[in-house]
C-alpha cells in the first residue's frame, strides 16, 4: 500500500522534487466551540456560479454560497474526548485543493509564497485578483489558489490561520509521460469535490 506524507506549511521546503499528487487541508487545533464553528463555516467556503436565462434572451449572473443551519448536535459534541474528536475530524477533511505537479516541491513552495502574500497584504487583494489569469499554467494556477483560500483565511483570522493548514504528498516517482498524472488530478477533483476547485 502506498504511503504518503503530511507537511505543514513552515515544512514545504522539504518536500520531495518529483512527480506527484498533492492535496492542501485545514487541520484544526481545539475543539473550542468558536473554533468549530469557524472550520465549519471555513469548511463551507465553496463558490457556486449561476447562470439562469428567460424569455427576450435575459440573462442573470450570480455567486451562490450554502446557508448554514443551526447545528443543534454542537453542544453534546463536546462531551467527548478532544483527542478522539481531532483525530478523526483532521483524518476525514475534505480537501480544500488537489493538484498535480512534476515537481512536487517546486510547485508547493510557489503556492506558499504566493498564500502568504495574499494573507499578509490583504490591501493588495484585488491586484492580485485581476493578476489571475497571467502567467503560464503552473504560475495563473498558483495565484488563483493563493487568492481563493488567502481570501478566506483572512476572514477567519481569529481562529483559522495559515498554520492550520498542511498539505499531503503522494509521492509518485519517475514517470516519462505526464499526461497520466493530470487525468488523475482531474478524477480526483471531479470525485472528491474539493472546497477550493481547480479554475
Amino acid at each position: 500500500m502506498m504511503e504518503f506524507r503530511e507537511y505543514l506549511v513552515m515544512d514545504l521546503e522539504s518536500t520531495p522534487e518529483t512527480p506527484g499528487i498533492y492535496s492542501w487541508h485545514l487541520k484544526p487545533k481545539n475543539i473550542g466551540e468558536s473554533y468549530l464553528k469557524a472550520y465549519q463555516n471555513f469548511s463551507n467556503s465553496k463558490l457556486y456560479r449561476a447562470e439562469v436565462s428567460s424569455d427576450f434572451a435575459e440573462r442573470y449572473l450570480g455567486d451562490l454560497k450554502p446557508v448554514l443551519q443551526r447545528d443543534t448536535t454542537l453542544t453534546r459534541l463536546f462531551d467527548l474526548k478532544q483527542d478522539y474528536i481531532l483525530s478523526v475530524v483532521n483524518i476525514l477533511s475534505a480537501p480544500l485543493y488537489i493538484g498535480y505537479s512534476k515537481n512536487i516541491n517546486r510547485r508547493l513552495v510557489e503556492h506558499k509564497r504566493r498564500l502568504l502574500e495574499v494573507i499578509n497584504k490583504a490591501e493588495d487583494a484585488e491586484l492580485l485578483a485581476a493578476d489571475l489569469v497571467e502567467g503560464n499554467d503552473d504560475e495563473g494556477e498558483s495565484r488563483y489558489f493563493a487568492f481563493r483560500v488567502g481570501k478566506e483565511l483572512r476572514s477567519y483570522r481569529d481562529y483559522i490561520d495559515e498554520s492550520s493548514l498542511v498539505v499531503k504528498v503522494f509521492e509518485y516517482g519517475h514517470i516519462d509521460n505526464y499526461s497520466g498524472l493530470k487525468q488523475f488530478e482531474n478524477y480526483l477533483n471531479r470525485t472528491t469535490r474539493p472546497i477550493f476547485g481547480k479554475r
